[in-house]
């Protein structure tokens, strides 16, 4: 199994709260990522005739420029990165969505770990943004097929495999067995 790193509540609340605090190309990056589960490389990649101000949505399909690159779909733009997305595409200068000093940014990593790092958000990576999205979405009892779709998984296995263990549909039966078995205060077995 895979490696799954999610930011509980109070963690999601200091990083969310830290944004506004970030240069635009830094918020906006991860505020994407979290309220979207995109991949690093789509939001990276993404350009102004991506953002459908008029469908509320941003399509990240990737361009045919001929490379291999992981699924990407349709997402809509939530209240938090609106504004910060309608700052960046106003001020672009390549046509890219994501800019530093009129450029186009490549990778965030470095600038990504001092903002973790200040947070104390331990070991958590730009891709547990993504983790973050559907552990809420889980937690929350979205089902598993919409789960898949957000994230652009060939299959519903794959969700599973990864965000099963804590979908309240998965867990119901567990959660019922531990408390009907240890229900009491039992500190000493018979």
């Amino acid at each position: 199994v895979a490696r799954i790193r999610w930011l509980d509540t109070e963690e999601r609340t200091r990083l969310l709260q830290a944004l506004p605090h970030q240069p635009l190309y830094l918020r906006l990056a991860v505020g994407i990522a979290i309220s979207t589960a995109a991949r690093k490389s789509a939001i990276l990649e993404l350009q102004k005739h991506q953002i459908k101000w008029g469908e509320g949505q941003i399509d990240f399909h990737a361009p045919a420029d001929g490379r291999k690159r992981k699924a990407r779909r349709v997402c809509d733009i939530t209240g938090m990165v609106e504004p910060w997305l309608r700052e960046a595409f106003d001020a672009s200068q390549t046509g890219h969505i994501i800019e530093k000093n009129g450029r186009a940014v490549r990778d965030i990593h470095t600038e990504f770990k001092a903002l973790c790092n200040s947070l104390e958000l331990v070991n958590f990576r730009f891709h547990d943004l993504r983790s973050t999205w559907a552990a809420g979405a889980a937690l929350d009892g979205v089902p598993m097929e919409q789960i898949r779709d957000a994230l652009g998984h060939s299959t519903v296995k794959i969700t599973e495999q990864h965000y099963a263990q804590i979908h309240p549909d998965y867990r119901e039966k567990a959660r019922e067995y531990a408390k009907r078995t240890y229900a009491s205060d039992v500190t000493v077995l018979r």
